[in-house]
C-alpha cells in the first residue's frame, strides 16, 4: 500500500473523467464549432428543420401568420433567442444545480404555450440535423 503525502491511497484517487464530463466536454467542444456559424444563422436552420419535421408546430408560434414566415422579424428573433437558450444552456452544463432551475422554467412558459412531451423527439432530432449539417460546412 502506498500513500502519497496527504495520506491517500494512490487507488483512492480517481482522475479518470467520470463518463458524463466526457460527454460534456464532447458536447461544449461540438457547440463550440457549431456556434462559430452564428447563431442567427443556425437558429433559423433549426427551426425550418423542425417544420420540416413536423409542419404543424408551426401553428404554436406567434409567426405563423407572417406573409413570409422566414424572412420575418420574428421568426428571426424568436430562432435567434432559443439559439441563446441552447447557448447558455451548454455553457452551463458543469454547473447543472444553477441550469437546472433555467430550464424547469423555460419548460413552464413552453407548456404554457401549447408544447407537449410528444414534441421533444422533434425538436432533438432537428437540433441534431442542424447540428450535423452546419458541422459538416
Amino acid at each position: 500500500m502506498v500513500l502519497d503525502n496527504l495520506g491517500f491511497m494512490d487507488e483512492d484517487i480517481d482522475f479518470q473523467p467520470t463518463e458524463l464530463q466526457k460527454n460534456i466536454k464532447l458536447v461544449k467542444q461540438s457547440w463550440a464549432k457549431f456556434e462559430k456559424l452564428g447563431l442567427e444563422k443556425c437558429g433559423q436552420a433549426f427551426f425550418r428543420n423542425i417544420f420540416k419535421i413536423e409542419p404543424g408546430l408551426l401553428l404554436l408560434f406567434s409567426f405563423k401568420n407572417e406573409p413570409k414566415i422566414y424572412q420575418s422579424e420574428s421568426f428571426k428573433n424568436h430562432a435567434f433567442k432559443v439559439m441563446g437558450a441552447v447557448d447558455m444552456a451548454v455553457k452551463s452544463l458543469d454547473d447543472l444545480e444553477n441550469l437546472m432551475p433555467k430550464l424547469k422554467n423555460l419548460g413552464r412558459i413552453h407548456v404554457n404555450k401549447g408544447v407537449k412531451v410528444e414534441h421533444y423527439p422533434v425538436i432533438g432530432d432537428a437540433l441534431i440535423t442542424t447540428m450535423k449539417v452546419g458541422l459538416k460546412k
